[in-house]
């Protein structure tokens, strides 16, 4: 791999590379009133996989003009819970959660009502290294861990 002409000692990953826009299909319908929103784990893990920390985010925002008129998320990832019932860490946890991330070959389809006068819905992808709540309670200041990466990202007339 090279970076500018350089080589480089990166490992191909998700902040670096297309990987994660080659693990899943994204496909977007209108039915009446709904936004359909269907993702396939084309991949032969789970998606996403890696570090049990790791989530995507399925967001839709539905806007009229430029303005935003409602916003929704679904999450795909796996929990641990430590002795309180919050989100942890796997090593410092005493239960595993919910696990919401797509099985190999898996697809799994959203159903989003639309909102009155919505004109476009904006329906991204995107990808975490770790949850928010998780980054704060262990007060994580490297901004690589807490950034948002973007995926993939379509815009549908309505």
């Amino acid at each position: 791999m090279t970076a500018g002409g350089q080589k480089t000692h990166a490992f191909r990953g998700a902040r670096n590379s297309d990987i994660l826009k080659e693990a899943v299909e994204l496909n977007t319908a209108r039915n009446g009133a709904s936004l359909l929103v269907s993702m396939k784990n084309i991949s032969s893990h789970k998606f996403p996989t890696g570090n049990p920390a790791r989530s995507v985010i399925l967001s839709v925002e539905f806007k009229k003009g430029n303005e935003v008129v409602e916003t929704k998320r679904e999450v795909l990832n796996a929990q641990f819970l430590d002795g309180e019932g919050k989100p942890t860490l796997a090593p410092f946890s005493v239960e595993a959660g919910r696990d919401s991330r797509l099985n190999p070959d898996e697809k799994r389809e959203y159903s989003f009502s639309i909102p009155e006068g919505a004109t476009v819905a904006s329906v991204k992808v995107l990808y975490r290294l770790m949850p928010e709540p998780l980054a704060d309670k262990l007060q994580i200041g490297d901004e690589a861990l807490k950034r948002t990466y973007p995926v993939i990202a379509r815009e549908l007339a309505l």
